[in-house]
C-alpha cells in the first residue's frame, strides 16, 4: 500500500488525505500514518506548508487547495 501511495504522490497535483484514502480504499488516519512512515524512510519530504498568500507561492498554478488555506503540507519524492 505504501507503493500505491507513492504512485499517487508521484502523479502530481494536489489531493487531500480523505480523497487519497478513498483512492486507496482505507482511512484518512492510515494515510496520515503512511505519509509519516514514508517521510521517516526518506522516500518523501515535506515541500512547503502554506503560510503565505497564494500569489507568492511558487506552486500556485499546480495547487488546487482553496486560496489562503493554512496548514497544508505538500509532499515531494
Amino acid at each position: 500500500m505504501l507503493e500505491k501511495l507513492l504512485d499517487e504522490i508521484r502523479s502530481g497535483g494536489t489531493i487531500d488525505t480523505t480523497a487519497l484514502a478513498q483512492r486507496l480504499e482505507t482511512t484518512p488516519e492510515l494515510v496520515k500514518l503512511m505519509l509519516e512512515q514514508l517521510q521517516q524512510m526518506g522516500h518523501i519530504k515535506a515541500y512547503e506548508a502554506c503560510t503565505s498568500s497564494c500569489e507568492q507561492c511558487g506552486l500556485k498554478t499546480s495547487c488546487s487547495a482553496p486560496a489562503g488555506s493554512k496548514g497544508i503540507t505538500l509532499w515531494q519524492t
